[in-house]
């Protein structure tokens, strides 16, 4: 049956058959017990399986919780590029080991992330400083763009330039900073005063170095302790150097102390080589223009020279014409004057005006014929009578005062006002009288209407 178990075996001895083995066991015990363990296998599935259901659920939570919230974290950075974000302790060690190495890790993007910022600000400041100082071709103005960007952008509390004497072995303020100039009474600095540099501790600027001072309280040194006094304790001073030589030197200063990171002194030291570099353009373009201007000069005195030797050229033959044009006059006047005894004073007395003002004429052609050559570094002087030579020239000049005016139906009143005696005076008589009818002349000339003309002396 099915609860019996029955086995038959043959006994055999020397190839013959005894008999048969018959054994027969009842499996009903054995089946009630595997039952048995069945209902405890199955019992034991039962309870398990809810056990760990509610077991994997309380450890997913636990597990799964600081996963998902670094992954928000790691969203949150990827997203927003916020790097001030943190993920939350959970209170587990190891997961707060791992929260903690990310977060310090965040730390670290963040802070490289702000240098990273600061050194494209301060490379872009540094390119719009390149950009306009370029654009200047003065130092001072170079100078003071320069000022103007640090005091705004970086920014600095005060800020400026000196050149470098190196014969006084001193530096001199060539430019202070628009909103510097607060500071500039306490720190007794002002534009064109000089700074001693050894007196001072300048001397390691002046060789070539950057110099920081973190806080100038600690600086036995008259200037960093002037500043302390203005309430200014963070001091660098970057030197200007071209061809190996400091021209200059970059003064930036802030209130706290510590303040110039590493970073800044790195940009000032690139700027003040940019700013170095600019300043010798500049210089360099002044000394070009001076050679272009002392160039366009040269030349315009060269053609000048050429024009006035064309000039006199041409003065000279027209004075060679009005010498044949006028002598005749001169020796039929002198001729008149010597050999007739009947003439009236009246008479005489016009042909004495009209031989002095040839003689005049005769002296202004001889200057027209010497006008491109150089002329006698002194004239040769004589004693002049003033008052006569006044006469001279009203007499001269009565047809233009007087006879031309009145065609026209005007009328000029000549007043010679001379003081008596008036003593001799040492000239060029001729070119007394020249100067005197050009005067009388002008003057006539703007009395169209007519008018009284005076002569005092």
């Amino acid at each position: 049956g099915r609860n019996q178990l029955t086995g038959i075996q043959p006994v055999v001895e020397g190839g013959r058959e005894l008999g048969t083995l018959w054994v027969e066991s009842d499996l009903g015990a054995m089946y009630a017990r595997i039952r048995l363990y069945a209902l405890i296998v199955f019992l034991v599935i039962g309870i398990s399986l809810p056990l760990a259901y509610l077991i994997s659920r309380r450890l997913q939570h636990q597990l799964l919780h600081p996963i998902l919230a670094l992954a928000d974290t790691t969203r949150a950075v990827s997203e927003r590029h916020d790097y001030t974000v943190r993920a939350v302790r959970t209170g587990a060690y190891e997961f707060d080991l791992f929260t903690d190495t990310f977060n310090q890790m965040l730390g670290q993007i963040q802070q490289s992330e702000g240098k990273l910022h600061a050194q494209l600000g301060r490379l872009g400041l540094l390119q719009h400083l390149t950009r306009a100082t370029g654009d200047r071709q003065d130092l001072p103005s170079i100078f003071q763009v320069v000022l103007g960007s640090l005091e705004e952008d970086l920014p600095i509390d005060f800020g400026c330039f000196l050149l470098h004497d190196a014969a006084a072995q001193s530096l001199t303020v060539e430019v202070i900073g628009a909103a510097s100039r607060e500071f500039a009474g306490s720190l007794e600095l002002a534009e064109q005063v000089n700074v001693p540099i050894d007196a001072n501790g300048l001397s390691r600027c002046v060789a070539g170095q950057l110099v920081y001072e973190p806080d100038v309280l600690g600086v036995p040194f008259p200037f960093p302790q002037r500043m302390a006094a203005a309430g200014l304790r963070s001091l660098v001073i970057a030197p200007l150097i071209v061809e190996s030589q400091v021209f200059g030197v970059l003064v930036c200063a802030r209130r706290r102390e510590q303040a110039f990171s590493s970073g800044e002194c790195e940009f000032l030291k690139q700027l003040s080589e940019h700013v170095a570099l600019a300043s010798h353009q500049a210089r360099l373009y002044g000394a070009l223009q001076q050679a272009y201007d002392d160039l366009r000069q040269t030349q315009h005195t060269v053609m000048q020279q050429e024009r006035l030797r064309a000039l006199g050229q041409m003065a000279s033959g027209i004075a060679h014409d009005i010498n044949n044009a006028i002598s005749p006059v001169s020796l039929y006047t002198e001729s008149l004057l010597e050999r007739e005894p009947g003439l009236s004073e009246r008479a005489r007395g016009y042909l004495t005006t009209i031989q002095r003002a040839i003689e005049d004429v005769a002296r202004t052609v001889a200057r027209m014929r010497e006008f491109y050559r150089e002329r006698e570094a002194q004239l040769t002087l004589e004693r002049v009578d003033l008052n006569r030579a006044v006469r001279q020239v009203v007499e001269l000049t009565q047809p233009r005062w007087s006879d031309l005016p009145q065609q026209r139906g005007a009328m000029v009143d000549m007043q010679t006002m001379l003081m008596e005696p008036l003593p001799d005076i040492m000239g060029a008589e001729h070119e007394i009288r020249d100067a005197l009818t050009n005067l009388i002349f002008n003057a006539v000339d703007a009395m169209p209407a007519g008018g009284t003309l005076g002569i005092r002396t």
